[in-house]
């Protein structure tokens, strides 16, 4: 707006004590508001990777629980090897109320392949048609292949919807078959890959195993309790009490090289933004690398938002239109004195240029600052020669330049002589005053040439001289003469003669009266 607006001189004027200001204050402004936006979201991320890292703690110990299940359940069998269905039942049950995503528990009895006929007719004796048997490829059940030791289901819960798995080997398949041979070397519990389940193998989840061993010297194996665990209802159970809507989730077993999804829920699509955010932990769960992601989603970012930045930015700019206007009422004020300054300076100055008198404007030391067209006239001089002059160099009738010389003769008219630059003496009327302007003092001379006058005035007293003289004098012999006459002294007089006479005196005083008057007005104007 500045750049184009009219008049162009003046507003190209307002580009520095408007423009500027205002581009500066504008870009603090917005340095500002980046720096309080900047700070808004570190304290956001601050907020969310706090919650995060709980949540993350809070999944880390649900799983460790897990753990503790399947070595509290190995802890039982250990100590009470020949335990039933009913009591496993019973000793099991409670487990499923207080941990979700626990599809089955079971008792996997070791049989080394020499036992496999003796211990299915053993069992069959408990379950009808029992036999150790594999799962086939198409469905269904079949007479388990042959291996050097088996590890059927005997006992497994919840039963009525997991009966038929009994007599089950997972050794038979082998992926199960590697996590039961980790757990045999192992002391601790193992988590076999990603599975899919066998009572549903639309679903996956984690083989939860740990090896039985006697607690005698010989610490012989006696089998493997098992838990099936889904993970996703896990996650799910552990944030039953967080409104999902404001998370993204995501759970991921890294341990081998093509890393498999555990759990993942995106139910809002992911900005940029939001992905900044995202918190992950890798954590161990029984021989496995699992990494857990959790990222806020647009409606958490919203609902966290601060309009501090805002607001800042809001009142940031209303400051500085107040500012802008604030500067351009000042800079319009400023424009007008500028104008009437200027317009004074002008008027001054040409108050100078034309003044009939002239003007010398002279500092305490005698410098001479300023001089006038009429100061040049009288001197016969350019102003910078005659400021190349001291002033007593011109008016050596001043004597001294103390101002207390000089206070003596302000506001006064003083006749003086001064000097030309060519050396010529004039004669001059000379009037002083005095200022003084930021702690500067100096005095102004007003100068009129007078020689004319005197010329004038010195022939006027040369006029009154010789009609003092040259006509009173024979005007007086005049007058006694004719009295003389009229008294009879050259003889008697006619009586005509004698009034011509009268006329004669008469007209002598008159002109005797006349020329006193005109000697008495020039004595009156002259004081």
């Amino acid at each position: 707006f500045i750049l184009f607006a009219q008049p162009r001189d003046i507003w190209r004027k307002r580009l520095a004590t408007v423009g500027m200001p205002l581009v500066t204050a504008s870009a603090i402004v917005v340095v500002v508001f980046l720096q309080t936006s900047l700070a808004e979201q570190s304290a956001q991320r601050l907020s969310f990777k706090e919650e995060a890292r709980l949540a993350t703690q809070k999944l880390e110990f649900r799983f460790l629980q897990y753990e503790q299940i399947v070595s509290f359940l190995e802890r039982h069998h250990s100590s009470r090897p020949d335990i039933d269905s009913n009591h496993f039942r019973q000793f099991v049950n409670p487990i499923f109320k207080d941990f979700p995503g626990i599809k089955a528990l079971t008792w996997n009895v070791y049989v080394p392949h020499e036992h496999r006929l003796s211990f299915e007719r053993e069992q069959q004796k408990k379950h009808k048609g029992f036999m150790i048997k594999a799962i086939h490829p198409k469905g269904g059940f079949i007479y388990a292949p042959k291996q050097d030791f088996y590890a059927p289901i005997t006992l497994i819960e919840p039963y009525n919807s997991n009966y038929r798995f009994l007599g089950y080997n997972p050794l038979s398949e082998l992926t199960r078959l590697y996590t039961f041979l980790s757990a045999i070397n192992s002391r601790g519990s193992k988590a076999s890959p990603l599975v899919a389940l066998v009572q549903n193998p639309k679903s996956s989840g984690f083989l939860l195993v740990k090896a039985v061993h006697t607690n005698d010297e010989k610490s012989t194996l006696m089998g493997f309790v098992v838990v099936v665990i889904d993970a996703s209802e896990i996650v799910d159970y552990t944030f039953g009490g967080v409104d999902r809507k404001n998370y993204s989730v995501e759970l991921r077993d890294i341990t081998d090289a093509a890393s498999a999804d555990i759990y993942k829920e995106e139910l809002n699509k992911k900005s940029p933004y939001a992905a900044s955010f995202t918190f992950n932990k890798t954590f161990e769960f029984s021989g496995r690398k699992l990494r857990f992601e959790i990222s806020p989603t647009e409606a958490y970012l919203q609902r966290h938002k601060s309009l501090q930045s805002w607001t800042v930015l809001a009142g940031g700019l209303v400051l500085s239109a107040m500012l802008g206007g604030f500067l351009l009422i000042l800079s319009g004020r400023a424009e007008q004195v500028r104008q009437q300054v200027r317009r004074q300076t002008m008027e001054l100055s040409a108050i100078l240029e034309n003044a009939a008198d002239a003007i010398l404007i002279f500092t305490e030391q005698g410098s001479i600052e300023l001089a006038n067209p009429a100061a040049e006239k009288i001197f016969k001089g350019s102003q910078k020669e005659i400021a190349l002059r001291q002033v007593l160099d011109i008016l050596p009738s001043l004597k001294s330049l103390t101002f207390k010389d000089l206070e003596k003769s302000f506001g006064e008219n003083i006749e003086c002589f001064g000097l030309t630059l060519d050396g010529e003496s004039i004669e001059l009327e000379l009037a002083l005053s005095h200022y003084d302007l930021a702690n500067r003092h100096r005095y102004i001379c007003l100068l009129r040439d007078i020689s004319e006058r005197k010329q004038v005035e010195r022939l006027k007293s040369e006029f009154l001289a010789t009609v003092s003289h040259e006509l009173r004098t024979p005007l007086t012999s005049i007058k006694g003469t004719l009295e003389l006459i009229k008294m009879g002294v050259v003889g008697e007089v006619s009586k005509e003669c004698n009034e011509l006479m009268d006329i004669s005196l008469q007209n002598a005083d008159r002109l005797n009266v006349l020329i006193n008057d005109i000697l008495d007005v020039e004595k009156l104007k002259s004081g």
